[in-house]
């Protein structure tokens, strides 16, 4: 199963040190507020609750056809036939239904309402 969240937002990691080491996310003090925003279709982030509960997954495309985007009979949006491990089209569809995506934009707006907040980019892969 997943690992286990502590109550306050750590990840426990099966008995490895408590200084930092192992495979954990450490809670920085200073930053009060994250968003993830990948294009990671196999779910990972998903893994750990603190990370979900600010989580946009975008599935990258090229074409800018806004056609190209929509299933025309029920209007609901499409994405490209990647299917890993649980995921499937209804679950997507669902989750950006209920507002995944809502969360991303309400903190960028935040971003976008403070220019004088400092923002830190990670990318991890290729």
């Amino acid at each position: 199963g997943p690992p286990a969240e502590t109550s306050d937002g750590h990840v426990a990691d099966g008995g490895a040190p408590t200084n930092g080491g192992g495979n954990r996310f450490c809670k920085i003090p200073h930053v009060r507020t994250h968003h993830v925003y990948t294009s990671n279709v196999d779910g990972h982030f998903r893994r750990f609750p603190r990370l979900a509960k600010r989580l946009a997954e975008i599935h990258g495309c090229c074409e800018d056809d806004k056609e190209f985007f929509c299933v025309r009979e029920k209007k609901r949006k499409r994405r490209p036939r990647v299917l890993m491990f649980c995921d499937d089209d209804d679950d997507l569809v669902r989750e950006l239904e209920e507002g995944v995506h809502t969360t991303y934009q309400k903190w960028e707006y935040r971003m976008e309402a403070h220019p004088d907040t400092r923002l830190g980019i990670i990318e991890i892969g290729c």
